[in-house]
């Protein structure tokens, strides 16, 4: 790998989490303003754990198919001239007896140092990756990871967590431990064991946890993901979306619906990976029975996880995080785009944010929520200097935002058009905000901010959207159109 190299240049950095059922790779560009851009993410699934766990031992197979992808992301990896390489591994690894062995073919076949992490270790990185994913302030979560292994569940707020345990509780794991009956059939009976057996090896854990609140519960891995999508389809009637959940009664309706079929059907069944057909029954069960037990009505969905959370962690430790641990969600991604159109951060930050601090001590009515959403959301999205204060303390007052309008330049429609991408697919947005980003960017390029003529009338039309909160969902495909046009899309 190529040496450290100067603070001006970018740094190429790669995350492999080595699995139990599949082995993930994230390759990022950080950039010297900390900004950073993911370049790949690859998943191949492996088996790893496969015939494993009533002996404890990584089966020859396994490990060979393990090898061969690990040597195929190393050379991706080497072909980007990554400068650092974080490689972990977890359940199937660790609980192996001859782990050594595997960890050494690894470098020597891969040329990738690869370090085994504890389950509290994969709780915390898990922790890390979903959190940095979701708008949480101070509320408090339950995070379930479902993996091939084990399970790790968490508590903990946007910064911190509270709790961190891992279980020996996985979809592989179980799916041996309880075979399935002929042509892959799982019974009703059958489930029910798998779910009380669950409910018994998690006991102390469950005990725990409910000596705190819960405000919401957060689920990630594939596991989750694919019961999620089945629901989706099922009741209603389209993909799996990002602010999606999964309610206890949907989740029970998959597994009957699963359960009944035979291996071959299954794996048939839309918004199912048919490489997890055989194990998502064990799957479901362990989520069913932390979420009968913790009386959780539904679950929302997270495509991060433990690599992300290599990320993060990274990040933190080399000071590329700092600044943006105390910011939401919204705010770092805001921010994150900022320092990628090159705004100066300080500028960027006071610019954005400063404004917004007594929004919350006003009256909290509809319009006041809909200016703070314009603050935070919208506004940041034109970086010119002086919206944000008008937006919260001058509504009707056009001279305030003619004056800033005159900035407007190249890089900001360039910045506009990048935030208003990445904030409408962001997780935790209500549809009048990402309708209110629509009705306001169409106002901005369709009187073309700037120009001396239409300065004012822009400025009535921005006033009216945020005064009446009326955001026509019509114009949705105009404004796209209108941004495609204006930016030279």
């Amino acid at each position: 790998m190529n040496a450290t190299p100067t603070p001006t240049e970018a740094r190429h950095v790669a995350f492999i989490d080595i699995g139990t059922n599949s082995i993930r790779l994230l390759l990022v560009r950080i950039n010297p303003n900390h900004s950073n851009n993911v370049l790949i993410q690859l998943k191949q699934t492996v088996r790893l754990g496969e015939g494993e766990f009533d002996a404890q031992v990584l089966q020859p197979d396994a490990i060979d198919g393990a090898i061969s992808v690990s040597q195929q992301f190393a050379s991706l990896i080497r072909s980007y001239d990554a400068d650092d390489v974080i490689a972990v591994a977890t359940a199937a690894t660790r609980e192996a007896k001859n782990r050594r062995e595997f960890i050494q073919r690894l470098q020597e076949a891969a040329q990738l140092d690869v370090r085994v992490v504890s389950g509290q270790e994969e709780a915390r990185l898990i922790y890390l990756g979903v959190s940095s994913g979701f708008h949480l302030e101070d509320k408090q979560a339950f995070f379930i990871d479902i993996g091939g292994g084990s399970t790790e569940v968490i508590l903990g707020t946007q910064h911190h967590y509270h709790y961190l345990n891992s279980l020996r509780l996985g979809a592989i794991r179980l799916s041996a431990q309880f075979p399935a009956g002929a042509h892959g059939v799982v019974s009703p009976g059958k489930y029910s064991r798998i779910l009380r057996y669950v409910q018994r090896h998690a006991v102390h854990t469950l005990r725990e946890i409910r000596g705190h609140d819960i405000d919401l519960a957060l689920g990630s891995s594939g596991t989750i993901e694919n019961l999620a999508d089945i629901a989706a389809r099922r009741f209603a009637k389209r993909r799996l979306q990002r602010d999606d959940v999964l309610t206890t009664a949907h989740l029970r309706e998959v597994v009957k619906m699963l359960g009944a079929m035979p291996l071959k059907e299954r794996r048939r069944v839309p918004g199912l990976n048919p490489e997890r057909a055989d194990i998502v029954l064990a799957g479901g069960a362990i989520l069913e029975a932390f979420m009968q037990a913790l009386d959780i009505p539904a679950i929302r969905i997270s495509d991060r996880g433990l690599r992300e959370g290599l990320l993060m962690d990274y990040l933190l430790r080399h000071g590329h995080a700092t600044a943006l641990q105390d910011l939401s969600v919204r705010q770092r991604s805001v921010l994150d785009l900022g320092r990628t159109c090159h705004f100066d951060q300080g500028d960027l930050r006071v610019t954005i944010f400063g404004d917004c601090n007594d929004i919350n001590d006003k009256n909290a009515d509809h319009q006041w929520r809909l200016k703070e959403d314009a603050v935070s959301l919208l506004i940041p999205g034109t970086f010119v200097p002086g919206i944000a204060a008008y937006c919260a303390r001058h509504v009707g007052r056009d001279e305030d935002l003619i004056a800033a309008a005159t900035l407007w330049n190249e890089r900001h429609k360039i910045f506009l058009q990048q935030v208003i991408h990445v904030i409408q697919t962001e997780g935790g947005l209500t549809d009048r905000e990402k309708s209110a980003i629509d009705k306001l960017a169409f106002v901005m390029v369709e009187r073309e901010v700037g120009g001396s003529g239409d300065t004012a009338s822009y400025c009535r039309g921005a006033t009216e959207i945020i005064n009446s909160g009326q955001f026509d969902l019509d114009k949705m495909e105009q404004t796209r159109a209108t941004l495609g046009r204006v930016m030279g899309e």
